[in-house]
């Protein structure tokens, strides 16, 4: 294979991307045999400046100062080395010249890489930090809340829709609150045991009051407060000898009622 071709074989090597590091440092080291070959002299002399046989006299030529030129240019002369055939070999189009400058591209394209890729690198990191978190202003955050539940005023709840029918016979409890109107009781509902739910008006107050009778047993009770009705209900629960009773009475006017007997 020319050297030429191979040598761009080896920079894809030992420069591209997609080569682990072991086949990189195997082509590396082919890169360096190579420039070693081509700087040693058929005699296999290296010759170091200031060498007798490498000033000596020779008849000029045009070549031999075309050569000269290129040969004080040569970027190996940073490393002492000094080819005795160099002068010759280095004109243009010669396969000295061809390998000398491939090697000096493909160190050049490295670094040139090296550094674009550092770079984005860099305004990658910047435009990540800068944009990873989003700055939300306070006045932009909102918050869904829950309805708060208001108390009504009594004139104007639901449940007071009961007290417009006329009473009932059965609408009295077998127990008369004598701190409720008694003209105003009004039946609501009926446990399956016969335990009674009942309504009625304050005597002394604007309140409106929910009873629970349980006939030969007793019964408990319970008032609305400063004229309104409770936003969450009025509800009376209570244990006795025939179970656990608990009533809710809402503003719509819907009762609600559970027992558990007991044992």
């Amino acid at each position: 294979m020319p050297h030429g071709d191979r040598i761009a074989e080896l920079q894809r090597l030992a420069y591209g991307a997609g080569t682990d590091d072991t086949e990189r440092a195997r082509a590396a080291d082919e890169l360096e045999e190579l420039r070693r070959e081509v700087m040693r002299p058929e005699g296999g002399e290296r010759r170091l400046p200031g060498h007798p046989d490498a000033s000596a006299p020779r008849p000029a030529s045009a070549g031999d100062a075309v050569g000269a030129a290129d040969a004080h240019a040569d970027p190996f002369d940073a490393l002492g080395i000094v080819d005795a055939a160099a002068q010759d070999e280095d004109r243009p189009g010669t396969s000295t010249a061809t390998l000398r400058w491939s090697l000096v591209a493909g160190a050049v394209a490295l670094a040139i890489g090296f550094g674009a890729g550092w770079l984005s690198g860099a305004q990658a990191t910047n435009d990540l930090v800068a944009g990873s978190v989003p700055v939300v202003p306070d006045s932009a955050l909102t918050f869904e809340l829950e309805p708060t539940a208001v108390a009504v005023p009594l004139d104007q709840a639901r449940a007071m829709a009961v007290f417009d029918r006329e009473q009932a016979a059965d609408d009295l409890p077998g127990y008369v609150d004598p701190g409720f109107d008694a003209d105003t009781y009004r039946r609501v509902g009926l446990f399956a045991d016969g335990a009674s739910i009942h309504v009625a008006r304050a005597l002394d107050s604007p309140a409106v009051c929910l009873q629970l009778d349980i006939r030969d047993v007793g019964g408990m009770s319970t008032c609305t407060q400063d004229g309104t009705f409770p936003p969450d209900g009025l509800f009376a629960e209570g244990g006795f000898d025939s179970g656990f009773y608990h009533i809710e009475w809402a503003e719509s006017g819907e009762v609600t009622l559970s027992y558990l007997p007991n044992g």
